[in-house]
């Protein structure tokens, strides 16, 4: 019973000693703003920091405001220690904002022995000179009633003299 018992604990030792030690860290792009209405490229790079190659990531993205979010590589062979992985991201977006929204996307990397997930937060910009074109026609619009209104008010003086 005894030697069993040794037995378990060196197994577990030496499964800590030598277990795999995966460490994957993700570098965003410092630009996160997300077009309103249209879409958006950039890149984000994977960088594993461990000691041992991961072989067969899946890569996959998820939000809460309905974003399709395209990579140009979802699957991922291998990666060696101290490699960096450039993977080229899509977003578009279907939605018109008007001000601008804070959202989160979060990425998932995982095998079979590994997962972890990155959550970064991005900014969904307004749509394009929207305030600017709706202060503009406010203000046009005032200025024509203000051009009507002085006119009425003026044919009116010159019919009573």
């Amino acid at each position: 019973m005894k030697k069993y018992f040794i037995m378990v604990v060196l197994l577990l030792f030496c499964s800590i000693i030598y277990a795999t030690e995966a460490n994957i860290r993700l570098i965003g792009h410092f630009q996160r703003d997300i077009k309103s209405n249209d879409k958006t490229t950039f890149s984000i790079y994977f960088e594993n920091n461990g000691n041992d190659t991961l072989y067969n990531l899946e890569l996959s993205a998820l939000n809460d405001d309905n974003l399709n979010i395209i990579f140009d590589m979802v699957k991922i062979n291998r990666i060696e220690p101290k490699e960096q992985l450039q993977i080229n991201v899509e977003i578009n977006n279907k939605k018109k904002y008007y001000f601008d929204k804070e959202t989160f996307i979060t990425y998932r990397i995982s095998n079979n022995e590994y997962s972890n997930t990155f959550r970064h937060r991005y900014t969904i910009k307004p749509v394009e000179n929207f305030w600017f074109f709706t202060i503009l026609s406010i203000a046009l619009s005032l200025t024509i009633l203000f051009i009507i209104i002085y006119i009425k008010l003026d044919k009116g003086e010159k019919n009573v003299g």
